[in-house]
């Protein structure tokens, strides 16, 4: 567990991210197993969106053998932080791919009440994934493009239009995240997945050193803007000269 003011280090970068993606709330590696909590977060965010009657609260739960990350001496407060007040974010948005609620979201103190630690809500046990402590989306939502992704050109912008669909007709067309925000959103939940990427080598070639490995690009990622292709200086749009084999 980490207190709020933790971070995570070493993060991988996902190809076509030029910069370590944004860090989140969600700090706790996405395991295989988490994969079939999707129905627990179904379970937890639908009634959230259909019965007015469900407190639409988040809460980190408590966890058995953690220490506060602070102090390192005693461990997490386990009392109800409703009663308590220990808010982190009022009118936070939670996303699921049909619509969006607005949620409270409530932290945990250390039991030692002059430590300044934080227990943040992660969402994990309720398959939640918590991007900015305002912003959180279920694991239902951010798979819904990864797995798109395999099978199709889903595109980010394409993704988003499907969830602004969904919430139009859901009525709450005003509480859909944007792109901005969803699209680094789905980058964080891709690099918490406990992939090992190693298994993504190439067989042929993953022996050779850097400077001789072969890159595999998306063309589209690499091609260019036929719309932004006049600002360009009249050289740079000559056909390259290409040598003789």
């Amino acid at each position: 567990m980490r207190p709020s003011n933790g971070g995570t280090t070493g993060a991988h970068v996902p190809h076509g991210y030029d910069a370590p993606p944004p860090q989140s709330v969600s700090w706790l590696k996405i395991h295989e197993d988490c994969f079939n909590d999707t129905m627990a977060g179904c379970a937890f965010a639908q009634p959230l969106a259909t019965d007015p009657q469900v407190s639409r609260v988040c809460i980190p739960d408590v966890p058995s053998d953690c220490q506060c990350d602070v102090c390192h001496e005693v461990p997490w407060d386990a009392r109800d932080p409703v009663l308590h007040g220990w808010v982190s974010a009022r009118d936070a948005t939670l996303t699921i791919m049909a619509c969006s609620v607005n949620v409270t979201v409530y932290y945990r103190p250390c039991s030692d009440s002059t430590c300044r630690g934080r227990l943040l809500y992660d969402g994990q046990h309720d398959a939640v994934f918590d991007y900015s402590g305002r912003s959180l989306f279920t694991y239902e939502c951010m798979n819904a493009f990864w797995d798109e992704t395999v099978d199709s050109y889903k595109t980010f912008h394409g993704h988003h239009a499907d969830m602004k669909r969904n919430h139009e007709r859901s009525g709450v067309l005003s509480m859909l995240p944007c792109l901005n925000v969803v699209r680094p959103a789905l980058w964080r939940y891709l690099d918490l997945l406990d992939i090992d990427y190693a298994d993504f080598g190439c067989p042929c070639c993953s022996h050779l050193p850097a400077d001789e490995l072969c890159l595999v690009m998306d063309g589209i990622t690499m091609g260019m803007r036929k719309d932004l292709a006049t600002l360009l200086p009249f050289q740079a749009l000559q056909q390259p000269e290409v040598p003789d084999l």
